[in-house]
């Protein structure tokens, strides 16, 4: 448990279980459109923040095999810009809209295999698992609310949707570390896809007097497969003290949403960043990992700037 960062293996030991909780704050400022030119959603007349927090437990079956298990809750709102519309008698409209997107990503579960040739030096690693959902699989029905002011009234739109697939996904990848004295340069990349087309509903609403109604319409789609891949380069300064630089890059590609019945292609999506960080040995047994992210460039995607902090706990419960 006290290993340095460059030296750990890509696997844990046997019997060793890790249970890693972390908070993300990112700050949304920022678009790419489909030319990869920055867009800034001020002017769009909103901005928003977003709070993650992650928990991931490991448990090393063998001394080149572990499991993993891990889910993340997210929440966000939009609060976009008001609009005032004026109407024939002198009436005004207020207009406001808040859009909110809340609850817990999809659960994974997944193996990683060690080869067990690999030296001090070179570790090579496979891994696979399911995306399980385990949260909301619907958007909600929207709550909209009429209030009267002076001169007229106003409207507040509220719409609520969920994190994660509605449906099964699959995930297999690898991964190669390579160690120097006091460097360690690592290489991941994963592919998701989904197992099957998913399901929503599509809310529309109608005021009548100062009343919504509301109707939902079924629809299909199909989540984008999702590439992603982590270029990190470590240095170790002291025994319990990691700097480590890492670049990050995903892109999504092939989903579909259902329309009046019939398929459109989603635009492919891209995102690269690069994300300094560092880890403290405050502990054998526990550690502190923090991390910056700051996006680079990218094609119809955020550009979220992004702050990781998390807590890392090790212990061997069958010793």
């Amino acid at each position: 448990m006290a290993e340095r960062s460059i030296d750990r293996p890509l696997t844990l030991h046997k019997g060793q279980v890790r249970i890693e909780g972390g908070y993300a704050f990112s700050s949304v400022t920022r678009r790419f459109d489909s030319k990869g030119d920055v867009v800034k959603l001020f002017d769009e007349g909103y901005t928003f923040v977003r709070h993650g927090f992650l928990v991931d437990v490991r448990y090393g079956i063998l001394e080149n095999l572990n499991f993993t298990i891990s889910s993340t809750y997210k929440t966000q709102t939009e609060r976009h810009e008001e609009v005032y519309v004026s109407s024939t008698d002198g009436q005004i409209t207020q207009l406001f809209e808040i859009r909110s997107k809340k609850g817990i990503e999809d659960l994974f579960i997944g193996i990683t295999a060690r080869a067990p040739f690999t030296s001090r030096k070179v570790d090579l690693i496979i891994q696979g698992g399911l995306y399980v959902p385990v949260g909301a699989n619907e958007d909600s029905r929207p709550d909209h609310t009429v209030e009267r002011i002076e001169g007229g009234r106003r409207l507040t739109y509220r719409y609520g949707s969920f994190w994660g697939y509605s449906e099964l996904a699959a995930s297999f990848g690898g991964g190669a570390k390579y160690r120097t004295k006091v460097y360690a340069f690592t290489a991941l990349v994963s592919y998701d896809y989904p197992l099957q087309e998913s399901k929503n509903l599509r809310w529309t609403h109608q005021l009548i007097d100062d009343r919504f109604e509301y109707k939902s319409d079924p629809y299909a789609y199909q989540v984008p497969a999702n590439l992603k891949f982590n270029l990190e380069i470590e240095r170790q300064i002291t025994p319990w003290f990691d700097l480590s630089l890492l670049f990050h890059g995903e892109q999504s590609n092939g989903g579909w949403q259902e329309i009046s019945g019939q398929k459109y292609s989603m635009a492919t999506t891209q995102l690269y960043s690069i994300n300094p960080g560092y880890e403290i040995i405050v502990t054998p047994r526990l550690w502190l990992r923090q991390r910056v992210s700051i996006p680079l460039w990218g094609e119809n995607s955020e550009s979220p700037f992004s702050i990781y902090t998390s807590l890392v706990y090790n212990f061997f419960p069958f010793k």
